[in-house]
Order: structure tokens, then C-alpha cells, then sequence
């Protein structure tokens, strides 16, 4: 039940609550200091008074003329006095005004020497001196009653009664308008939040300006929604260009196969479409390879990582490319090969050397050559693959390493390319915590540069 209630209802119960905890031990407290100084201060003017009464007995010779005036002196009422003598066997009463006959008197016994000592019968409170004069002993007792006090403390309680739900009622109505101006402006995030949608993703909060806990949600908020419509619009690309990459392979061979059964045709014939149709098939296979490999690079960062050597990695990467360099008429030069450790995973620093290689070679002109070189860059393994190939403009390069970009689509779909070499590349490097640097030049060529942590 507590859990489906809104935070501004728990708001408002959170301070009902402390507030009526507030208000009760207030009056409480009020309740109880009152009556603690009330009898206080009744036991004080109860003290004075017999002390009074000590010091008129001491002037006088004989007891009986003294006179019992004190409710008049000090204008205290309701006041009762009484002097008695201890006599073998009890009290004998001296002199006395009209004292309470259901206060019982105190055992003189009990009682030190020339110390007042209070005492509570029914609602009466009363003070008693025993004292020792001209041979005598004496019991001085002065007494009132609680009922002043007991009626002042029972109107404060119903005072209090009273004014304590009042109070609360005010506090409350109060508590709920605050919590709800300071709510607006979440109504109002809420409301703007309502009306974004996949298609409006650029709209943005306002910020009100104040620097306050609603303007800074708005901030995140609107962060969360930039990162939002950036990936919309990659899943967008990435949705058109997978389209794109995978619609021309497929038209091609859909265009040679209606072609070729049109009519019939030499066994030869059949054997170039289908060798056609096999390299269509393979290109397909090789995009859907990279595109399940960049969906899983993310999964990659959870596996341990091990010591690999470079210099052995690199040596076997040539070797494999080394065929497809001669084909193409390019000389595929190693250097600089040694022991360079780095900490990583082996599969994919492979996947990663070959890429880099492989593209070299795809990209150089016949006659040219393509350098790699191991060795290290201010203690950090590095690897060089450089080219005298076509190169790259400028305002591509920052761009080449981005999913299925290509600088030039015709030449890129002659060479066999897919766009993503690169991007796999840049991906294993980011997971090593390395970097991928590119520097070129159009009609010079690229230098491309692996450096690990």
C-alpha cells in the first residue's frame, strides 16, 4: 500500500508525522515544565513562609502570643499554618488557622533538625520545620492546596488539545501547497517528456536558469536524449548502409541468373555465373562476419587478457598476405621484428594486424611497396603499416573509421571491400586500450599506425 502512493502524498505524511511529533512533545514538554515550576515555586513560598513563622517564634517568650498573618503578609492563598509541640507521645497542637483536618501530620521523628522537608497528602502539599526553642521542641507546618495548580495545568492540557489539531490543519494545508509549487516544475519535465518521441528526438528541456536539483536533472535528461538521437540516427545509417551493402551483391547476381536463363547456354557459361554468384555469396558472408563482430566487441572486454607476442603475430599475418601481395604486384617488406609483448587477446590483435595489412595491399598501386614494422613509441608497442598507394583526402580521413565509409564506393566495390576493416580495427584497439593514428596524403599514400598501452 505505502509503496503505490506518489513521493509528494509520502512527502505529506512525512511531515504530518513530524510535525504532530513536534506539536505532542512541545506540549508535552510545556505541560511538564509548568507543572515542575509551579510546584517549584510553591514549595519555595512554602519554605519562606515557615522560616517566617521560625523567626517570629524566636522573638517571641512565649509561643502562644504569636500571630499567624503570613496568608495576609505575603498575600498567599489558600494558606494553612500550623506550630505544634512534641510532647511525649504525639503533638500538641500550639496555635493553627484553619489546617486541613485529611492532612495528616508528619512524625516529628522522621524529621532532621532545623531542615524543611516537603510532603504530598491527597491535594495538599505541605512544608515542616522541627525546631528547638527555650527547651522546647517544636514541628512548624505550613500547607495550600493543588488545586490552583491542578486547574491552570488541566486548562493548559485543554488548550493544547485544542490548538495542536488547528495548528497541524494549517501546517498541513501549508506543507501540501509548498510540496506542490515545488513539484511543478517535475510536472512540467514530465509533461515535456511525455510529447518526445523516436521522430521529434531533438527536442530539449529548458533549463529555468536557477542552478537547482530541477535544473540539473533537465541537464541530464537532455544529455541522455543527445546520446538518444545520436544512436537513432547510427541505427539509422547503419540500417541504410546494411541495406545498401548487401542489396547490390544480391542484384548482381539476381541480374545474371535471370540473364543466363533467358535461354539456354554452354556449360561454360553456367560455370562463370555461378563463379560469379560464389564471390557475390562470399562478400555477403564476409559483411555478415564483420557485422556480428562489431555487435560482440562490447562482449569481448570480459574475457581475461593474456601475454601475446607481437613480433610472431605480425611475421605470421605477412606470411598469410604474402600471395595476395604478389598477385597484385606489391612488395610486402617486414621490419624491425623482435620480442614486443602486450597484454590483450590474441584472436583479435590477428584480426587487427591482417585488417591493417590487407587493406594496404587492396589500396597500392602495381610496382609499390607495403612497410610493416614492429618496434616501440615512448615504451608502448607500436606497429607502422605504410603504403605508396592512392591515399586519402583529408576530409575523409576522420571519417574512415567509421562503419561501411568509404572514400571512393566504385573503387572500394572493385577491390572487394566492405567498409569495415577499419572499423573492426579501430574497435579492437579501443578494447586493448590502445589507439588506431591514420596519416595520409592523396597520390602518396597512408601510414597507419597500432599503438597498445
Amino acid at each position: 500500500m505505502y509503496k503505490t502512493l506518489s513521493i509528494k502524498t509520502r512527502l505529506l505524511l512525512y511531515g504530518i508525522a513530524i510535525q504532530a511529533g513536534v506539536l505532542l512533545l512541545f506540549g508535552y514538554s510545556l505541560y511538564k515544565t509548568l507543572e515542575l515550576s509551579s510546584k517549584e515555586r510553591l514549595q519555595t513560598s512554602l519554605k519562606v513562609i515557615v522560616l517566617d513563622i521560625y523567626d517570629d517564634l524566636a522573638e517571641h517568650t512565649q509561643i502562644e502570643d504569636i500571630e499567624l498573618d503570613e496568608e495576609g503578609e505575603y498575600e498567599f492563598t489558600p494558606l494553612f499554618m500550623r506550630v505544634s509541640r512534641v510532647v511525649e507521645g504525639g503533638l500538641q497542637t500550639v496555635k493553627a488557622t484553619a489546617f486541613p483536618e485529611e492532612v495528616a501530620s508528619v512524625e516529628p521523628s522522621k524529621l532532621p533538625l532545623r531542615k524543611v522537608r516537603f510532603s504530598q497528602s491527597g491535594s495538599y502539599i505541605t512544608a515542616a520545620l522541627r525546631v528547638r526553642l527555650a527547651g522546647e521542641e517544636l514541628l512548624i507546618e505550613t500547607a495550600t492546596s493543588y488545586k490552583l495548580l491542578n486547574d491552570t495545568l488541566k486548562n493548559l492540557f485543554y488548550s493544547l488539545a485544542f490548538i495542536t489539531p488547528i495548528i497541524l490543519l494549517f501546517a498541513t494545508l501549508g506543507a501540501k501547497f509548498l510540496i506542490r509549487r515545488s513539484f511543478a516544475p517535475v510536472r512540467e519535465l514530465i509533461t515535456r517528456l511525455r510529447g518526445i518521441e523516436a521522430n521529434n528526438l531533438s527536442s530539449r528541456l529548458p533549463l529555468r536558469g536557477s542552478e537547482d536539483e530541477i535544473d540539473a536533472l533537465s541537464k541530464e535528461i537532455n544529455g541522455v536524449l543527445t546520446r538518444l538521437e545520436e544512436a537513432f540516427e547510427r541505427v539509422s545509417q547503419f540500417s541504410g548502409d546494411i541495406s545498401h551493402e548487401l542489396k547490390t551483391p544480391l542484384t548482381a547476381m539476381r541480374s545474371e541468373l535471370e540473364i543466363t536463363l533467358r535461354k539456354p547456354r554452354q556449360r561454360q557459361e553456367y560455370e562463370e555465373v555461378m563463379r560469379s554468384a560464389l564471390e557475390e555469396i562470399g562478400t555477403i558472408e564476409e559483411i555478415v562476419h564483420n557485422l556480428l563482430f562489431l555487435s560482440r566487441a562490447k562482449l569481448q572486454r570480459n574475457l581475461p587478457k593474456e601475454r601475446v607476442e607481437l613480433g610472431t603475430l605480425l611475421s605470421q599475418q605477412c606470411r598469410l598476405l604474402q600471395d595476395q601481395a604478389q598477385q597484385r604486384g606489391v612488395a610486402l617488406r617486414l621490419r624491425g621484428v623482435g620480442e614486443v609483448f602486450v597484454r590483450g587477446y590474441e584472436r583479435l590483435i590477428k584480426i587487427a594486424l591482417y585488417n591493417v595489412i590487407h587493406n594496404a595491399i587492396l589500396y597500392s598501386d602495381r610496382g609499390t611497396a607495403v612497410a610493416v614494422t614492429l618496434g616501440k613509441r615512448g615504451g608502448r608497442a607500436c606497429v607502422t603499416v605504410s603504403d605508396e598507394g592512392v591515399g586519402i583526402d583529408a576530409e575523409h580521413l576522420a571519417h574512415v573509421t567509421k562503419s561501411f565509409y568509404r572514400v571512393d564506393r566504385s573503387r572500394t566495390r572493385h577491390t572487394g571491400g566492405s567498409g569495415l576493416g577499419l572499423a573492426i580495427v579501430q574497435k579492437i584497439m579501443e578494447q586493448h586500450g590502445g589507439k588506431l593514428e591514420l596519416e595520409s596524403q592523396k597520390g602518396v599514400g597512408t601510414v597507419v599506425t597500432l599503438l597498445w598501452e
